[in-house]
């Protein structure tokens, strides 16, 4: 089977969370996808911003890749609140890898 669009793939599991009450505010794109090295067997990196999670990040995210599997299991979220994207420092691996070289496919 083809695999879909990775935009659409995070534009599915977008909606999917927002269907479960969680206000997603972004979606970020981050490791070889969004720097153009992805091959077949690359994972889906994407960053889930959202004032609902960045309190249990283990909690988060388990309850996050769980819903994975009704979309695409390549796919490996990360969950952080908007506080967090906001101050991200330089030489951490939010600001490095997600925010300086990530690409948003969802939000703003």
């Amino acid at each position: 089977m083809a695999r879909q669009p990775v935009e659409r793939v995070i534009q599915e599991y977008v909606e999917l969370l927002k269907q479960r009450n969680v206000r997603v505010a972004q979606a970020i794109l981050f490791g070889s996808h969004a720097l153009g090295t992805a091959d077949e067997d690359s994972d889906i990196d994407v960053a889930i911003i959202s004032p609902d999670l960045g309190r249990n990040r283990f909690a988060e995210g388990v309850m996050l890749k769980l819903l994975t599997q009704s979309v695409d299991t390549s796919l490996s979220p990360r969950p952080y609140s908007p506080q967090e994207v906001e101050g991200s420092t330089k030489g951490t691996f939010l600001h490095d890898e997600i925010v300086c070289k990530g690409r948003v496919v969802y939000g703003e």
